[in-house]
């Protein structure tokens, strides 16, 4: 999820991880899964406070900003 850089720092990704995993959680859903970019310690902390464990590295998989990015992804059990 993509949050503004003038939203940033304000809870609206807080509000949008809590909404996301209760609807995931009435669906039924075993478990998310999330692609982080690896720079971006922020979003990789957020999905931690949630209970969020990196369950992977992918080197270079993304090219975005002109330049290749790494790619950390978490998973959390429901």
């Amino acid at each position: 999820m993509y949050i503004a850089p003038d939203y940033q720092g304000r809870g609206v990704g807080t509000l949008l991880l809590e909404k996301l995993l209760e609807c995931a959680r009435a669906q039924g859903l075993h478990c998310v899964i999330v692609s982080v970019d690896a720079s971006n310690p922020q979003s990789i902390a957020l999905h931690e406070r949630f209970g969020f464990v990196e369950v992977g590295r992918m080197r270079e998989t993304v090219y975005k900003f002109d330049r290749w990015l790494d790619v950390v992804a978490l998973q959390l059990m429901l």
